[in-house]
């Protein structure tokens, strides 16, 4: 870089604006490229264990991956205005890829900032706040080797931001999530959940027919990161089935809402297959 701006400082006044469009253009590209790549590297990173989440998602994604965005965007302006002022005009596609790079990350970020203080700062979400499903070994085992892991405990537990019970920001923002009451008896609830969980592609952990319980594991494409989920399955008071479901990331404080929409998501699918069936 030091040998490229020499040179552009001894060449001829007309070569010299060739040669400072050409190296603002180069340096555009690289960085329109390497910003969206270096959200794909923290991500794999984390994901194979190359990295910690605290280092992949905390420094790369939203400390350096911001840096990154916001410097695409100000070289994709400053190629765009060199490309319009220096004859001959070129260089307005490395422009234009450098600010549709930078729209499109600090968008979506923006958009996720928005999305995390609109819905409550919790990651334990589930259908009965009062009989609270619990996890049993077969999963507690194993977010015993996680670093920083969330608690399972669900009985008092508030929010890190407003400090509330979660049972009372879950209510609030999500008034919908509740137990599924279904016609069919516990044993053919039980194979279809079972079923249902097998085709989502969670890991599951352990299923006791008995005891009406499913657990297992979902992994997020993205990072690697797990969410545990149980569901009972047990007869109704008036007839039929009850379903209760609880879904708890294994780290961070905010889940985005994935638990509820997971919980929401599954048990509409299997009210779906009930009705079709």
């Amino acid at each position: 870089m030091t040998n490229a701006l020499t040179e552009i400082d001894h060449a001829p006044k007309g070569t010299r604006r060739l040669k400072l469009r050409k190296w603002v253009l180069k340096t555009t590209l690289v960085v329109a490229i390497f910003a969206p790549l270096l959200f794909v590297i923290a991500a794999i990173g984390v994901k194979f264990g190359i990295w910690g989440v605290g280092f992949g998602f905390g420094t790369l994604t939203l400390k350096l991956g911001p840096i990154m965005l916001f410097a695409s965007g100000f070289l994709g302006v400053l190629s765009l205005i060199l490309a319009c002022v220096i004859k001959p005009r070129r260089g307005f596609w490395a422009a234009g890829l450098a600010l549709i790079v930078a729209a499109g990350g600090i968008g979506n970020m923006m958009s996720l900032k928005a999305k995390a203080q609109r819905l409550p700062f919790i990651h334990d979400v589930t259908t009965d706040t009062q009989d609270v499903l619990n996890f049993t070994a077969a999963i507690i085992e194993q977010r015993a080797k996680v670093k920083d892991v969330n608690t399972s405990d669900y009985v008092g537990k508030r929010d890190n931001r407003e400090d509330k019970l979660v049972s009372v920001l879950q209510s609030k923002a999500y008034p919908k999530i509740s137990p599924l009451v279904l016609e069919s008896a516990p044993d053919v609830v039980f194979a279809k959940v079972e079923l249902m969980v097998k085709k989502m592609g969670w890991k599951i952990a352990n299923t006791d027919a008995q005891a009406g319980l499913i657990e297992a594991t979902d992994t997020s494409f993205w990072y690697g990161f797990e969410d545990d989920v149980i569901i009972r399955i047990r007869p109704s008071i008036g007839g039929g089935t009850l379903v209760d479901m609880r879904s708890l990331s294994r780290i961070g404080q905010s889940d985005l809402g994935k638990n509820a929409e997971r919980i929401q998501s599954f048990l509409k699918n299997l009210k779906t297959t009930e009705v079709s069936s």
